[in-house]
């Protein structure tokens, strides 16, 4: 089923009401969160119907409740190297800090989703892990934003976690506090790109075996 949006606008006073705006052929290559000039952002509503099933013709949906995080990701999306990559692959320079989801239920589509629909980021340096990024839509009713699910590729990390980028700060776009509910959809497609690297991560050395071109050495 094809994922239906509409763009919100929302200022310092809250959330416009929704204009019908321009359907993209496929989230992955949707690029959300430019400004708008008066000082908003442009936001986004999904809708799907999901007659009982996780799944949904191409689209994966879980349900989770926002959570404090640790700070684990922290180190690898403040460095203005991640910043460009998300800005040049997804079309926003993503706001200061990610919000955490924990989510619920069966994570088996979520693992194979990270394995066969997510970009791979290489990181420039050896000290900092590659990260997995896979364009998504949360919802808190009625409102809904175009993010980027981020996930660490750390040892021990919490598989049940969901750590969100977006153009905007996810708390007070959607109002969120720790305990709500959320709603996050994906499309289940190909990536556009598999591995993305920004300059000098083919100094990397054995943590950047691809170059940007996604071309085995």
């Amino acid at each position: 089923m094809p994922l239906r949006c509409w763009s919100t606008a929302r200022s310092a006073r809250g959330v416009r009401k929704a204009d019908r705006g321009e359907r993209p052929a496929r989230l992955a290559s949707h690029r959300t969160g430019r400004g708008t000039g008066d000082g908003t952002w442009t936001l986004v509503q999904c809708q799907a119907s999901t007659r009982g099933s996780d799944q949904v013709g191409n689209q994966i949906q879980w349900t989770g409740r926002v959570t404090s995080g640790q700070g684990v990701a922290a180190r690898l999306t403040a460095p203005d190297w991640f910043r460009a990559s998300v800005n040049r692959f997804f079309g926003f320079e993503p706001a200061p800090g990610t919000l955490n989801v924990l989510i619920e239920g069966d994570r088996r589509e979520l693992d194979r989703l990270l394995l066969t629909a997510s970009t791979v980021l290489v990181p420039p340096a050896r000290d900092v892990c590659c990260a997995l990024l896979v364009p998504v839509c949360i919802t808190r009713e009625p409102n809904s934003v175009h993010a980027v699910l981020l996930r660490p590729i750390i040892y021990g990390y919490n598989v049940a976690q969901l750590e969100l980028l977006a153009p905007v700060l996810l708390r007070e776009a959607l109002r969120l506090q720790d305990g709500d509910e959320v709603t996050i959809r994906a499309e289940d497609a190909a990536p556009r790109q598999k591995w993305v690297a920004p300059p000098g991560a083919d100094a990397a050395g054995p943590s950047s075996p691809y170059n940007l071109d996604s071309t085995p050495r």
